[in-house]
């Protein structure tokens, strides 16, 4: 989109262009530019005549000031920086996924020039003689935004929140007028910002940010959560029929961002919140603010229970209870639900699980409860030895459960009897291997170890694994293993049977109704 402004560059003088589509092809194509200027300054005289020629148009000498390409970004400081002197940001000082982006974008296109098996000037060459750009220009700020959105609707995928910035910007700049469309726009950027800011290097997903707004901010109760497309077309709706609603919409992408972030840094709910409708319900619980903290905390704690109890013991899938927990995520935001009604519509939805005594029980007990569910496994266990710990008087130790969420769940879950038994003693205490084999992935035979504890037990028979446990203090479970003499079907049956009573007592839904 071409401006009003110009620039000078010597006795020069160039008009500047506004980028509507196109963004990241021409900043890496500057970034190649750059990455072939710092390997002809380290050529022979020619090649530096060439690599000077060639940061003078990126870069005016007089002032550093750049003169293809500028980006309005929050990774802005880094692409200057680079351009300027090549330097590469290091992976500590960077904050944020744009900033991670481009870094690697850095070093991807040094790489690449480096291997370019004809050299730097022939790559430089071809740039400039062989690369076309379509270049189709607007004189029409208003027809930009709506150019970008349908250029993005095809093709390779754009982040919606970037379709649904773009769109909020046309709506701003159709709907105030010139006094006002500055500051309303600038207000947008600096919400923006802030957003990208909270993503951070651990990104959260755009997609979700969106569409859980849509679903929180719809005048009318949804039971389900909308798709990309829908939930632009909502968002398009509402803030057409109230421009109020812009800036609020922007407002809450910066606090889902937040709550989603942490999420992400709580590894001890990834089972929890593994499906969208736990994570959606999780979120409104969070974001809203007429609950007292309390009550919220009494609240976030029945919703953990009651999500696991259903896709975790039970195995449900995720066409479980969607309507029922986006329904209460929606109406906790918009009708402010009190404690009572929040707690009691929790219990309704999970006490239908657990119709009689036996019902959890019979999911844990005698069952393969490590092949696709490892994770909720280690959750349960992580449960477990709270309780145990709780029990004895020592609290847990954050220092270890660090470094055993760190990894993968395999690589903490540890089988007293090896998946693979090979001792003769196992083969002893089981009868045969078969008989071996069919125990070893039930709930009773299985504990957490930290990661290179566990790596180094392997197949290992029952009497040299028990000087290894005997050192882990740390884990009350492991703790009760060592106990033991001999590790056999009696033993695995008893602790299975000692887990699955305590997830009875502690699944009690329908004791949890009332605040």
């Amino acid at each position: 989109m071409k401006t009003s402004e110009k620039e000078e560059v010597g006795p020069d003088e160039f008009f500047v262009y506004d980028i509507v589509d196109g963004q990241q092809r021409l900043t890496t194509l500057v970034i190649l530019l750059k990455a072939i200027t710092k390997q002809l300054l380290n050529g022979n005289d020619d090649e530096k005549r060439y690599g000077a020629d060639l940061q003078s148009l990126l870069v005016k000498r007089d002032n550093d000031r750049l003169i293809l390409l500028q980006t309005n970004h929050e990774s802005a400081h880094e692409f200057r920086q680079y351009l300027v002197s090549g330097v590469i940001p290091r992976k500590t000082d960077i904050n944020t996924s744009a900033q991670l982006r481009l870094a690697d974008a850095f070093n991807n296109c040094e790489h690449f020039v480096q291997s370019w098996p004809q050299g730097a000037t022939d790559l430089l060459r071809l740039i400039k003689n062989r690369l076309a750009i379509v270049n189709y220009v607007l004189e029409d700020q208003a027809s930009a935004y709506t150019i970008f959105e349908v250029l993005n609707s095809r093709g390779l995928a754009v982040d919606s929140l970037d379709k649904c910035k773009s769109m909020l910007m046309a709506l701003a700049y159709e709907s105030f007028t010139n006094a006002e469309r500055s500051e309303f726009i600038g207000q947008i950027h600096q919400l923006w910002t802030s957003l990208y800011r909270e993503i951070g290097v651990e990104e959260v997903s755009g997609n979700e940010i969106l569409r859980f707004t849509a679903a929180l901010l719809s005048e009318e109760p949804v039971g389900k959560i909308m798709s990309d497309d829908e939930a632009l077309n909502a968002i398009r709706k509402s803030c057409q029929d109230d421009t109020k609603m812009i800036l609020k919409t922007v407002a809450m992408f910066v606090e889902l961002a937040k709550v989603l972030k942490g999420l992400n840094g709580k590894p001890s709910l990834n089972a929890v919140v593994s499906n969208r409708q736990s994570r959606f319900l999780y979120t409104a619980i969070i974001l809203t603010n007429h609950l007292r903290d309390r009550d919220k905390e009494q609240i976030l704690d029945l919703c953990e229970r009651v999500t696991f109890l259903i896709y975790g013991i039970f195995r449900r899938d995720t066409r479980y209870e969607v309507g029922a927990l986006v329904k209460l995520a929606w109406n906790i935001v918009n009708e402010k639900s009190s404690s009572n009604e929040i707690m009691g519509e929790l219990c309704k939805i999970g006490s239908a699980y657990i119709d009689n005594r036996s019902s959890i029980m019979a999911q844990l007990c005698d069952k393969d409860c490590y092949n696709q569910w490892q994770e909720p496994l280690r959750y349960l266990l992580y449960k477990f030895e709270a309780y145990l710990a709780e029990r004895a008087g020592y609290p847990l130790s954050q220092e270890i459960w660090e470094r055993i969420w760190a990894v993968s769940p395999a690589r903490s879950i540890e089988h007293v009897l090896p998946q693979e038994p090979s001792a003769e003693e196992w083969i002893d205490a089981f009868g045969s291997r078969d008989e071996a084999i069919n125990n070893s992935h039930r709930l009773g035979n299985l504990i957490i170890l930290t990661p290179e504890i566990n790596s180094s037990l392997g197949n290992l028979p029952f009497h040299e694994k028990l000087p290894v446990y005997k050192e882990c203090t740390h884990l009350r479970m492991v703790r009760e293993i060592t106990e033991n003499e001999v590790w056999n079907k009696e033993k695995i049956d008893e602790r299975e049977l000692q887990i699955a009573e305590w997830a009875e007592e502690y699944w009690k839904i329908e004791e949890m109704a009332v605040v």
